[in-house]
């Protein structure tokens, strides 16, 4: 037998050369490209079901040579399908000339591109580094409206590191040390003359949103902020740098966008004042009494210039015109970094609440709130409206940010106001909003609907995005009942808690859609063993699938079951749950997920950046691209189930360990 020891490593020079073989084949097969039999050709049977499957596949999946020939055979035929033309891009040798052009002329007949198909494309495994094809998905972008460029424009921006730059220098570009100089370093004069404006040379991408948001205020607030936060990058700062430079420069040449510079100067201006402020009081050792009487000095200090000042276009949302902070209304929170909330006032005559932290990083926070904004607007184009609460995140920097306050009530403040019930806090926000002006807008069946909407919605989300450090303090609910998810420090599987349930939900959640105490009584009494089912995987290295739990008959399944299956609300919730996520998994879908978490590979957010192939895995697993939407459907059933049932354990060490996640 031979050893470990026995055996060494030899390199091989010609291991990664062009196999001579293949490449003539290749050039056989691909020789000629305007050949009619080659645009008429189209596949059988068979073969259409393997493009199909081919077209189906996760992103991450890389198509052998054998599939790559086969969609250049039938691209033609592909052309009438949007949901290809990644496949067809990958299938392509840019490189070659021969290849490059005809594909770069048979990709502008394409049909139905939009920009979720574009945003594919940026993706440097798909589009090969190549120019040509990032003109092309440029070109997708220009037909876009600003208000779709907003909602994409996080993953824009980081394209930007990807983008082919021929000759391009970044010596002497503007560099961004610290938050607290940012502004400066890019608009400044000064940096006129150390900037040598023969090495500046930006990608095509980098001048058309610098083009375009010049155009539109919040589109141009978004974007510069987005690259304040990128020129604190170690590894790519200066060329974020060079992009804000531009940006600024291209302002100065219209009165709009002298304006427009000015008002992003003066929005540094008060995020340096709020920064400064937030950073004392998180340092100091002050009860929080005495926090909150500092804060309120300090914005009613005139010297400091917030409580009244020149009407101004938020950072957070430009559409809000402020013209200063109501200093009695501020508060700190309780908690380390000491967040404050600040209620601006709007010159229309309402107000503007925020929450505004520094010594956080707020920019996953911000990540998870575009993508369940995505998703919404997915779910809105085929008129599901799941009354998801898309609330504003922007941050300003690596450490520091703010986020849109909605007035709402923790589920550990409903519960234990409302005597351990969901239900009764639905019922007083009814009897309050009846006497009130919204009572027109609501009635308490339409705040149940809100409630049960909304459950559903978030548990689908959080559960593909795998949001964790769950509990009874990060779940609100609306006097509308809309529940929403706040602080998402933990995504994509990554939880402080062991054992976390495959979804977010908690029994007095799922009691409020009529999944009574008396059915949970009954389900304790007469199916004691029926904890967890007996065929969950979810929980197969689950401490709580204890084997005591997991011995039940088949006849006690299905009466469990009945029991699970007799709320009318409950039954919408799970049809809400199955409908959203086999939204989530059209192919157009589930692929303009997974492209927005691949461009964001290198944003250096430790969850993503860290493993960013894991990530992408994660994202498909959960989306469970292996089934078919009938096994996908059971499988989501299968997994409510389980967690529906576990919370319902019936032995006192199974009910202590999700106490403990619940109440930790």
């Amino acid at each position: 037998m031979i050893s470990n020891q026995d055996l060494c490593y030899v390199y091989d020079p010609e291991i990664d050369s062009e196999n001579l073989s293949e490449s003539k084949y290749r050039k056989l097969i691909r020789g000629n490209f305007h050949e009619p039999s080659e645009k008429s050709l189209k596949p059988n049977a068979k073969t259409r079901d393997k493009l199909l499957e081919i077209i189906g596949y996760p992103p991450s999946k890389h198509m052998s040579d054998q599939e790559k020939n086969l969609v250049w055979k039938y691209r033609y035929f592909l052309k009438s399908n949007s949901n290809a033309i990644g496949r067809f891009v990958q299938s392509v040798d840019w490189s070659d000339p021969t290849e490059s052009k005809p594909s770069l002329e048979l990709l502008s007949q394409w049909s139905d591109i939009g920009i979720e198909h574009a945003l594919e494309l940026f993706i440097p495994q798909i589009s090969q580094n190549s120019s040509a094809v990032w003109t092309y998905a440029i070109s997708i972008l220009a037909q876009s409206s600003d208000s779709v460029l907003l909602l994409y424009l996080l993953q824009l921006v980081q394209a930007i590191r990807y983008e082919p730059l021929q000759n391009n220098k970044h010596n002497n570009i503007p560099t961004h040390s610290s938050s607290s100089n940012q502004f400066d370093s890019a608009i400044s004069p000064e940096n006129s003359n150390h900037v040598n404006k023969k090495s500046i040379q930006l990608g095509e991408l980098s001048l058309f949103l610098i083009n375009r948001s010049i155009k539109n205020s919040e589109l141009c607030t978004r974007f510069y902020w987005f690259l304040m936060v990128e020129c604190e990058s170690k590894i790519y700062g200066k060329l974020y740098g060079l992009v804000a430079y531009n940006l600024m420069n291209k302002m100065k040449l219209t009165k709009h966008g002298k304006i427009e510079r000015d008002t992003l100067r003066r929005q540094g201006e008060l995020i340096l004042k709020l920064s400064r402020i937030s950073k004392d009081i998180s340092k100091s050792k002050d009860p929080r009494s005495k926090k909150i009487e500092t804060l309120r000095n300090f914005l009613s200090d005139k010297s400091n210039g917030l409580e009244e000042f020149e009407p101004l276009a938020h950072p957070l949302n430009p559409r809000k015109i402020v013209t200063g902070i109501i200093p009695e209304r501020a508060i700190v929170f309780k908690s380390a970094m000491s967040p404050l909330l600040l209620v601006f006032k709007v010159v229309d005559g309402s107000e503007f609440t925020i929450i505004y932290k520094c010594g956080d990083d707020m920019r996953q926070d911000q990540l998870v709130l575009q993508i369940i904004d995505v998703m919404n607007n997915l779910f809105l184009k085929e008129n599901l409206d799941l009354k998801l609460t898309c609330y504003r995140v922007l941050s300003t920097g690596i450490d520091q940010g703010m986020s849109e306050f909605i007035q709402s009530n923790s589920l550990s403040a409903v519960l234990a106001e409302n005597s351990n019930s969901v239900s009764n806090y639905l019922k007083n926000c009814w009897s309050n909003l009846s006497n009130s002006s919204n009572s027109s807008e609501l009635n308490d069946s339409t705040i149940m609907e809100n409630y049960v909407k909304s459950c559903a919605g978030y548990c689908v989300i959080t559960y593909i995005l795998g949001v964790g450090d769950r509990h009874l303090d990060n779940l609100l609910i609306t006097n509308s009942g809309k529940l929403f998810h706040v602080d998402f420090g933990y995504i994509l599987g990554n939880d402080p808690k062991p054992f976390p349930p495959p979804i977010k939900l908690c029994k007095e959640m799922v009691e409020a859609m009529n999944f009574s105490t008396k059915n949970i009584q009954t389900m304790q009494k007469e199916y004691p063993t029926n904890a967890l089912s007996s065929n969950s995987r979810m929980f197969s290295n689950s401490p709580l699938n204890d084997s005591s739990l997991s011995t039940t008959s088949s006849s006690a399944n299905q009466k469990h079951q009945q029991l699970i299956n007799t709320s009318k609300l409950y039954d919408q919730f799970k049809s809400n749950c199955f409908i959203s996520y086999s939204l989530l998994r059209k192919i157009e879908n589930s692929n303009l997920i997974v492209s927005l978490f691949n461009l964001m590979a290198k944003s250096g957010l430790p969850d993503i950046s860290d493993e960013p192939d894991r990530a992408i895995m994660f994202i498909e697993n959960r989306l469970r691209l292996d089934l078919n939407d009938e096994m996908a459907t059971q499988f989501l059933q299968n997994t409510i189930n389980d967690s529906i049932s576990a919370l319902f354990p019936q032995v006192m060490e199974t009910i202590h360990k999700w106490a403990q996640y619940w109440r930790n």
